[in-house]
């Protein structure tokens, strides 16, 4: 095989590890974390309890709420 395409095999071998050793190590994470804010107790049950229009109106008033802090800087 030539030498060219035998590292640019190696090269992409090696990207595509890194990329999976990385997502899976971050897929631990997210589920270490879940179980962790479960055993202190916090919950989105109150959250899912509200309507979708209320839900909306949340997101709507954190997010103006974030830009105009965001400007008074």
């Amino acid at each position: 095989m030539h030498p060219l395409i035998d590292q640019g095999l190696t090269l992409a071998l090696y990207g595509m590890s890194t990329v999976f050793v990385l997502l899976t190590l971050l897929v631990f994470a997210i589920f270490a974390m879940s179980r962790v804010l479960r055993k202190f107790g916090y919950t989105d049950r109150d959250f899912m309890k509200l309507s979708i229009a209320q839900r909306k109106r949340l997101a709507i008033v954190g997010a103006i709420a974030k830009h105009r802090k965001k400007q008074n800087r």
